[in-house]
């Protein structure tokens, strides 16, 4: 086996392990997302029955300011997990030379600008004069 094909099978494990990663941190953040909606569901709920079985109002009011505190815990926990979860998947990404989203479009604004020197290059370049076998083929072509 050649160098350039052991660095090409190189290069599709790292692809293929690269992509394995990226699907393992989507599926944990999908479960995590999953589980934080699902102890959100289940405060509502128990709320909303103690709401219902309670009619003194003070009560109500405490365990609605203390519902209100667990859903912004679970907010912070879920942003905390968020900038976690993006800044490992950078360092690893940034690491294994994958491009971020920032260097993927300052090279598209550098092609466009190149693309634009090339178009304005194009115009101001004249058109090159007839070669003479064109001059000569449209004297000798016969008149109609």
């Amino acid at each position: 086996m050649s160098i350039k094909d052991r660095a090409e099978n190189i290069q599709a494990d790292v692809r293929d392990s690269a992509q394995k990663i990226w699907l393992a941190g989507l599926g944990a953040m999908t479960m995590a997302g999953e589980e934080g909606n699902k102890l959100f569901r289940q405060l509502v709920e128990r709320g909303e029955e103690f709401e219902r079985n309670q009619s003194v109002g003070a009560p109500v009011d405490a365990v609605k300011s203390r519902l209100g505190g667990a859903r912004d815990r679970v907010e912070d926990v879920w942003a905390r997990f968020e900038t976690t979860f993006s800044d490992r998947f950078g360092t690893l990404f940034q690491k294994m030379g994958v491009p971020s989203r920032d260097e993927i479009s300052d090279l598209s604004e550098r092609v466009d600008m190149l693309m634009d020197a090339i178009n304005k290059m194009n115009a101001t370049t004249p058109a090159a004069p007839a070669t003479e076998t064109e001059a000569d083929s449209e004297e000798t072509k016969p008149e109609a």
